[in-house]
């Protein structure tokens, strides 16, 4: 497993002591709440951002990309739930660096593939105040990413005959979040996520299939999400 970046690691800590600090507020509205328990499923649905780390590879950069999200949460206790995230395919633009500008001669930002992927991704989550109406969350899970639909047409790499090959990955997630009852049935959710997404990618020509140029691509994504939910 390749090393997930110290910073990330340093600020995730950070928040999670924060919403620790949320726990006492909790626990006293826990009397006026109903808050979750054992067996409950929670539904949420909103719009999530994949946004790739700003220095996400030697030859390419990488876009971010907002679609809309589902996730499933069973809680096997009162505390720790199984969560299953997932949402419709994320496209991402990929443009050019310093690097190919000084191997290729093409200037750097300039458009060249797009594709798309699925991160489906699986954890499990501990809910500090279970009976509050506000229960701040820290999850870590299992991500797999399925990159598809990679494309050249109508940029620079297409005018080279050379296509992007991406392969799928999987990857530690961390995550940490709340959600507020808004009312008696309706739920606000808010999460944030660092997932560890770094492929091997290739160029490759479109005409023989032989491979050009191996590299990686570290996206090590952020991934932020406001749903709102529904318990049953």
């Amino acid at each position: 497993m390749r090393k997930i970046m110290k910073a990330e690691n340093v600020l995730l800590a950070f928040v999670v002591a924060f919403l620790l600090g949320f726990q006492a507020v909790a626990i006293a509205q826990e009397q006026t709440s109903s808050g979750i328990q054992s067996g409950d499923w929670i539904v949420r649905a909103g719009m999530v951002n994949v946004d790739p780390q700003s220095n996400n590879g030697d030859i390419v950069t990488v876009s971010d990309d907002t679609r809309l999200s589902i996730n499933f949460t069973y809680m096997v206790t009162d505390n720790i739930g199984l969560d299953v995230l997932g949402a419709l395919p994320f496209e991402h633009d990929l443009y050019t660096t310093p690097t190919v500008e000084t191997a290729l001669g093409i200037p750097t930002g300039t458009w060249a593939a797009s594709t798309e992927h699925l991160p489906p991704t699986v954890s499990a989550i501990y809910h500090f105040s279970p009976g509050s109406n506000f229960r701040p969350y820290v999850g870590v899970g299992l991500n797999y990413t399925k990159f598809f639909h990679e494309s050249t047409k109508g940029g620079v790499l297409g005018d080279l005959g050379l296509k992007p090959k991406i392969d799928s990955t999987t990857g530690l997630s961390f995550q940490i979040g709340f959600d507020f009852d808004v009312s008696d049935t309706l739920i606000l959710n808010v999460d944030y996520r660092k997932i560890d997404i770094e492929p091997d990618a290739e160029l490759f020509t479109e005409s023989t299939g032989v491979t050009f140029l191996a590299f990686d691509a570290p996206l090590n994504p952020s991934v932020f999400m406001v749903q709102l939910a529904m318990k049953f």
